[in-house]
């Protein structure tokens, strides 16, 4: 399956990472990447497990490392690893399997179809709209982030930035532990205006007390942010802009303050976002195993499904003909199709193909986990 050749019929892999690290690069152990030839096709594309791309951040911490063994950067605070990205300069690469050393880029050129299934009337090559639709996360947040805004489509174009909606599922949280989400009262823009990038700024923000379990969606507009003592779990689409209006003084890994962006942010608020909840607990009767689910979002991009058991059981897995991501938040989940066999514990991502074959998901005891797959309707 892998061969030499020229650069005429082989397609080369290279994850170009500058000695400078910057925006949307991975900073930490570099995977390795493997070349194969572009025509190279199978019946099935296997269940696909990818390298974390793990990235300082000056609010990060060594949690991700501790608990779920996650790469580090030299030592650094780590915020967050990119589990399932296909961003420029930081691509998921495969680290198992018949695929080893691939990136996802790759499979977005080669093998879309396979991949996606019904996940392609999402994209328009001629619109730029090529990558993957999804960006996963995992978040370690040691500190408070920056009370931010992301843009909705209308104002990413105005901006020249990309739109952006999400989930967050609590994985861990300090006992104070608290999300900050939409407006705690009504305000005009004007007030928000004299108060941003200012300490004052945060007293215009609701905050929920949060508990591990809790999750929160997050649709563009809201302002945000995750508070300290929270571990996270984060299902977006495919977007790194993020408009910040406060950052409580601090600086960045340069040792320098780090950017604000008032005028996108303070035109990017959805000032009507008065006191957000966090998702209900509205789980379905549990089945064999006391398997039961709830569904924490479901927008045009992504629909996010929690699923719990308290014992072994299989886990009915029906063809979707999308490709779908699977996280695992607590105990072990075995995953089998086209001759990958894999076990994985909390804090592990996979990603399935649509055109994967004979899919086989077992919970070995009691377990938690997520599935993400395609939205069916506006966020």
């Amino acid at each position: 399956r892998e061969r030499s050749g020229s650069s005429s019929d082989i397609e080369s892999f290279v994850l170009s990472v500058p000695s400078r690290s910057g925006k949307g690069e991975p900073q930490g152990r570099r995977p390795r990447l493997r070349r194969f030839e572009a025509g190279f096709a199978v019946a099935h594309l296997p269940p696909l497990v990818f390298e974390p791309l793990p990235f300082e951040r000056p609010w990060g911490g060594h949690r991700l490392q501790e608990l779920y063994q996650k790469p580090g950067v030299h030592g650094k605070p780590v915020g967050e690893t990119w589990e399932v990205a296909d961003r420029a300069g930081a691509e998921s690469v495969v680290a198992e399997g018949e695929f080893k050393g691939a990136s996802l880029r790759w499979f977005m050129e080669h093998r879309r179809e396979d991949l996606l299934g019904l996940l392609l009337p999402h994209f328009d090559a001629s619109a730029g709209l090529e990558r993957f639709p999804w960006l996963i996360k995992c978040l370690d947040c040691a500190q408070t982030l920056s009370l931010q805004v992301h843009p909705s489509p209308e104002k990413a174009r105005r901006f020249g930035g990309e739109p952006k909606t999400e989930l967050w599922y609590v994985t861990r949280a300090a006992a104070d532990a608290c999300l900050w989400a939409g407006l705690e009262r009504h305000v005009e823009v004007e007030e928000l205006a004299r108060d941003a990038g200012k300490p004052g700024f945060a007293r215009h923000l609701h905050q929920i007390a949060v508990r591990a379990g809790d999750a929160l969606f997050l649709p563009s507009g809201r302002l945000h942010a995750p508070g300290a003592g929270v571990l996270i779990f984060e299902v977006q689409e495919n977007s790194d802009t993020t408009y910040r209006l406060y950052d409580w003084d601090r600086v960045g890994v340069d040792g320098r303050p780090r950017a604000l962006h008032l005028n996108e942010g303070l035109a990017s608020i959805d000032v009507h976002d008065l006191r957000p909840r966090l998702v209900a607990e509205d789980w379905s009767d549990p089945g064999a195993g006391g398997l039961r689910r709830r569904t924490l979002a479901e927008c045009e991009m992504f629909r996010v499904n929690e699923s719990r058991c308290g014992a072994s059981v299989e886990i009915p897995w029906a063809p979707s003909g999308s490709a779908r991501a699977v996280g695992v938040v607590e105990g072990w989940l075995r995953v089998s199709a086209d001759g990958f066999d894999g076990r994985m514990g909390a804090g592990r991502w996979v990603l399935i193909p649509a055109s994967a074959g004979g899919v086989r998901l077992e919970a070995e005891g009691e377990a938690c986990w997520l599935e993400v797959g395609p939205g069916h309707q506006r966020c």
